[in-house]
C-alpha cells in the first residue's frame, strides 16, 4: 500500500461527495447514517 501525505489526502477526500458512519450503541445495536462533506475538506489533523 502506498503512503501519502495528510495533503494528498484531503485532496483525495474533496472527491468524495458522501460516506456512511457507522456506530453501536450501548444496546450493541449498529446504527448507520449518511454524511457529506459538501466538497469542504481542509485536513487539519481531526476526522
Amino acid at each position: 500500500m502506498a503512503s501519502m501525505t495528510k495533503e494528498e489526502l484531503s485532496e483525495h477526500l474533496k472527491k468524495l461527495d458522501f460516506c456512511m458512519f457507522s456506530t453501536r450503541g450501548a444496546s450493541n445495536r449498529m446504527t448507520t447514517r449518511p454524511m457529506s462533506s459538501n466538497g469542504d475538506v481542509e485536513y487539519d489533523g481531526d476526522s
